[in-house]
């Protein structure tokens, strides 16, 4: 199955770097080159990887957090949301990052 817009080509994709979380992927830089009617489109990716986000709703509103970010250069209004570590605890992550980042404690169960 292809996912491209119609027209867009990929003939190569180079690997730049890759950080571990412990035995997870965390982050890989990447470089695609492309091209759409001859024109090189912009072919720089970088991609996260496993990680929990939770859609909370307190009295009946979805809790959002800011966070800054660098790459816009201003705060984000984003739901809670971490990178899965070593341990692949999908659901103790997540309960560790509502407490991080909205001072929210919960039980993992």
């Amino acid at each position: 199955m292809n996912h491209l817009e119609k027209g867009v080509e990929v003939s190569k994709i180079e690997i730049l770097g890759v950080e571990m979380f412990g035995e997870n992927v965390g982050f890989i830089n990447m470089r695609a080159i492309t091209q759409k009617e001859g024109f090189k489109l912009p072919s720089y990716l970088f991609l996260r990887g496993h990680a929990v986000a939770i859609l909370m709703l307190v009295n009946k509103k979805i809790l959002l957090v800011e966070q800054y970010r660098v790459a816009v250069q201003q705060t984000m209004l984003e739901a809670p949301a971490g990178m899965i570590d070593e341990s692949g605890d999908f659901i103790g992550v997540a309960a560790k990052e509502i407490e991080e980042e909205t001072s929210i404690k919960i039980n993992k169960e």
